[in-house]
């Protein structure tokens, strides 16, 4: 005898999903009568901003199946659209689809995001030895994320070449009342081209889009130096005050021209006393001893042909101290050798070393955002002391030090740019292009040397 099963099919009613049940009926956690309440929650959820279905789940607490029937309701009754992966509503364009991605992207997302791999590689790369790569990371995510400018922001996956970059640039110019994007947004877009967008750019795409590679960095630090004794009246200004630490601080971040944080990092055992010896001359005649090993030598046969001259020429060895060491610069991923040669520079960074075990500056539990507030706020004191007028020494406090130190080594050496850029710069180019706006002066010091 056969059995006959019979189902009976439950159907269900007009305001009701299938696969729904009613216990599970809740609007922000409270139960309803009806699956309509619900796909008007989740509605106006969407309606609010675009969500992917993960946020959806996040908001409601439904499985990822609830969600999935009860928009494709809403798909269905025309309510809403779907744009990828992303339920918007209905009529919304695609800049706001756009701007509710970035919103929703976080530093560490952006580093996952596939076109951006290459930027990635390009950072783990063991031959490129400086920090361009990452900086043009970091530049970019600064950019898309709206760091750069607060009024434009854009998800990396949807920037389109030209129509993107026209408007950051305009957008930038507006936003900072400028005519020229700086030099290294420029690079790091043109980066982006190349690596992410695989567009190959040419010179005269990338100068109308304002994107090019020609500098116009030349003299951009040029006036940012000291003038005759305002390295001692500085060093001296805090000296008089008993502020022993500041005194000390403008010595070695001017002498070393270390970028602050590595200053604020340099360690007491990287740096000893030497002594050298140095012979000099100086006639009556001269207003300062001077150390040119050729004039040095062409007085001594003046001594020797004619001893019988009224005028008198002094000549002397003598011995200095002299603090030598070294400084590593995260950007150059360098460890560069640094000298500290001011008499008065040297004395006051051995009187603070003495006090000092480990680190050269800041307190034992001082972190580099505290060091500097507290620096900045007493170099502004001491630059406006001593008479220092240039903007930059009260824009960037700590870095106009660095900038005094290129100057005051680029003298020292006769503008020999190999020299100094051995003790810090990867190539002469840069000290060129930032330091090398001649004095006049100078150049006219130089004809006449020439006779």
């Amino acid at each position: 005898m056969s059995r006959v099963i019979a189902f009976t099919a439950k159907t269900s009613t007009n305001d009701e999903l299938k696969g729904i049940k009613k216990k599970r009926l809740r609007v922000r956690g409270k139960k309803v009568d009806s699956t309509e309440d619900v796909k008007n929650w989740i509605y106006e959820i969407i309606v609010v901003a675009p969500k992917t279905p993960k946020q959806i789940q996040t908001e409601t607490n439904f499985s990822a199946m609830h969600v999935w029937r009860y928009c494709q309701q809403l798909l269905k009754e025309g309510r809403i659209e779907k744009d990828g992966h992303i339920y918007k509503k209905k009529g919304l364009g695609d800049y706001q689809v756009r701007l509710e991605r970035i919103n929703q992207l976080t530093k560490q997302g952006f580093s996952q995001i596939p076109i951006i791999q290459p930027l990635i590689a390009n950072i783990k790369r063991p031959d490129l030895k400086s920090g361009s790569a990452k900086s043009n990371y970091t530049q970019l995510r600064s950019i898309c994320l709206g760091r750069a400018i607060p009024t434009f922001k854009c998800h990396p996956e949807d920037w389109h070449a030209h129509e993107t970059t026209i408007a950051f640039r305009d957008e930038y110019f507006k936003y900072k009342n400028t005519d020229r994007l700086p030099a290294h947004i420029r690079k790091s877009l043109r980066t982006f081209y190349q690596l992410c967008l695989k567009y190959p750019l040419s010179e005269m795409e990338a100068l109308q889009l304002g994107i090019d590679g020609s500098k116009d960095e030349v003299g951009k630090y040029a006036d940012c130096k000291f003038h005759g004794n305002e390295f001692e009246d500085l060093m001296n200004y805090y000296l008089n005050k008993n502020d022993l630490e500041m005194a000390a601080y403008v010595a070695f971040a001017t002498e070393t021209f270390g970028r602050p944080g590595r200053v604020f990092m340099a360690k007491a055992s990287d740096f000893h006393i030497v002594k050298e010896k140095l012979t000099r001359t100086k006639a009556t005649w001269d207003s300062d001893w001077s150390y040119d090993e050729r004039l040095v030598a062409d007085r001594r046969m003046q001594m020797e042909l004619y001893s019988a001259l009224k005028e008198k020429i002094a000549i002397e060895t003598f011995e200095i101290e002299v603090f030598e060491g070294k400084l590593y610069e995260s950007k150059t991923n360098v460890t560069w050798p640094k000298e500290i040669r001011n008499p008065l520079a040297v004395s006051t960074v051995k009187k603070w070393l003495a006090t000092r075990k480990d680190r050269i500056f800041g307190k034992d539990d001082e972190t580099f955002a505290q060091f500097s507030s507290r620096i900045i706020a007493a170099l502004k004191e001491g630059y406006n002391a001593v008479g220092l007028t240039h903007p930059y020494f009260y824009k960037r406090a700590m870095y106009a030090l660095r900038h005094c130190g290129a100057h005051l080594w680029l003298v020292r050496t006769g503008y020999n740019y190999d020299a100094v850029a051995s003790m810090g710069w990867e190539d002469i180019n840069t000290l060129r292009l930032f330091y090398g706006r001649y004095d006049p002066t100078r150049r006219k010091q130089a004809y006449k040397m020439a006779y």
